[in-house]
C-alpha cells in the first residue's frame, strides 16, 4: 500500500491491520455490522481505514490489499455514498451489480442489502450521511415531504444514467473532496460544528440535484412550473379558504402542514410563486372585492367588509387592495352603486 500521507484524510488514520478479523470488526463499529472476506487467502492481506467525524455524517477513506468481498445490512439512519478514487469494485449482488471505476459515484439507500467486492488496490472514500439530513434537505430545499423519502437510483446505465447524470456526478465529486480537504482539519483550530453541519447539507442538497432518484422527474421543473403542489401546500390552502376571516398565523399554517415554517414557504414558493402569508392575503383581498362588488354591499361599508374577512388595518388594507386591483375599494363600491342604481 502507499504511503498514507498521500491519501485522503492522511491525517486521520483510524486502523492499519493485517488481521482480516480486526479490521472486519474496527470497521463495523463505524460503518455497520458486516461480513468481509479476503479476495485471495494465498497474498498477505493489509487493511487501511482513515476516518473522520463530521455533523450528521463520517467520512472515511478505505482500501484492502489484494482486496475483498463485504457484505451488510443497512440500518434506517444513514446513506452510503461510494466515491472510488482509483482501482476497480463491483457493488451489488453478482447478478446484478454495478462496475465502479476512478470517479465513479454511488448512492446505498437506507434498508437495501449492501454488497461489495473490491479489486487489489481500489481506493474509495466512503460517506455515511444520516437519513435525517438528507431528509431535513429534501424538505427545505426541495419541498419533497418526508413520508415519500428519496431512493436514489443504483442503475449506471440506461435512461437513468445518460451523459447528464456523469456530468453533474462531477459535482458530487467535488463536494467529497472539499469535505475531505475540512474533515483532516477537525480539532483544535479546524472547522467548527456549524459548519460540519452546513458540509453535510450541502452534500445532501448536491446529490438530490445531481444523481438520479425517484424525485428526479419533479425537480426538473422550474420554480415557474404547474403540476400537483405537495400535500402540505394544499392542506394549508384548504384551511385558509374555510378560515380566511380568522387571526391565521404561520404557526397556525405550519401546526396544519406538518411541515417547518422554512419547508412551507418553499412549497408555496416552488409551487404557487407567493408565500403562505401572501397567498392569506389574496384569498381575502379576492372576498372583499366579491362582497363590494355584489348587491349586498349597498347597506355596508367598506371598513366593515374589510373587517368581517380578517383585515384589522385598514391602512394596509387599502393600499394592498389597490396594488392587486388597480383602484381603491371605495372606488369599486361606488361603482357597483353606481351601476345599480
Amino acid at each position: 500500500m502507499p504511503d498514507a500521507t498521500a491519501l485522503p484524510l492522511s491525517g486521520s488514520v483510524f486502523l492499519e491491520t493485517s488481521d482480516p478479523e480486526i479490521a472486519r470488526r474496527e470497521m463495523s463499529k463505524i460503518l455497520a455490522p458486516h461480513a468481509m472476506v479476503p479476495e485471495d487467502g494465498t497474498v498477505p492481506f493489509q487493511a487501511r481505514h482513515h476516518h473522520a467525524r463530521l455533523a450528521g455524517m463520517s467520512v472515511n477513506f478505505i482500501q484492502y490489499s489484494p482486496g475483498a468481498t463485504i457484505s451488510a445490512d443497512l440500518s434506517r439512519r444513514f446513506f452510503l455514498v461510494h466515491y472510488v478514487l482509483g482501482g476497480e469494485c463491483r457493488l451489488g449482488p453478482e447478478t446484478d451489480s454495478r462496475v465502479l471505476t476512478a470517479g465513479d459515484i454511488a448512492v446505498i439507500n437506507p434498508t437495501e442489502p449492501f454488497s461489495l467486492k473490491t479489486a487489489a488496490n481500489c481506493g474509495q472514500i466512503v460517506i455515511k450521511l444520516e437519513t435525517a439530513v438528507l431528509t431535513d434537505a429534501a424538505q427545505r430545499r426541495f419541498s419533497i415531504p418526508s413520508d415519500a423519502p428519496i431512493r436514489f437510483d443504483s442503475a449506471r446505465h440506461g435512461e437513468t444514467w445518460d451523459e447528464t447524470w456523469e456530468k453533474q456526478g462531477a459535482s458530487v465529486a467535488r463536494v467529497i473532496d472539499l469535505i475531505c480537504r475540512e474533515a483532516d482539519n477537525t480539532g483544535p483550530g479546524g472547522v467548527g460544528p456549524r459548519t460540519e453541519s452546513m458540509l453535510a447539507e450541502l452534500l445532501a442538497v448536491t446529490l438530490i440535484e445531481s444523481l438520479p432518484h425517484n424525485h428526479s422527474a419533479a425537480l426538473s421543473r422550474t420554480d415557474g412550473a404547474t403540476g400537483i403542489a405537495p400535500w402540505y401546500v394544499k392542506r394549508v390552502e384548504e384551511f385558509i379558504d374555510l378560515h380566511a376571516d380568522k387571526n391565521i398565523r404561520i404557526a397556525n399554517m405550519t401546526a396544519i402542514a406538518g411541515v417547518s415554517e422554512r419547508t412551507l414557504y418553499n412549497g408555496f414558493r416552488i409551487w404557487r410563486a407567493t408565500s403562505p402569508k401572501s397567498y392569506l392575503k389574496a384569498v381575502r383581498l379576492d372576498r372583499v372585492r366579491t362582497e363590494l362588488l355584489g348587491l349586498k354591499a349597498k347597506s355596508r361599508s367598506v371598513s366593515e367588509i374589510a373587517r368581517e374577512t380578517g383585515f384589522r388595518h385598514m391602512g394596509n388594507f387599502a393600499r394592498d387592495y389597490g396594488k392587486r386591483f388597480g383602484e381603491r375599494p371605495s372606488d369599486t363600491l361606488h361603482y357597483r352603486l353606481t351601476e345599480n342604481d
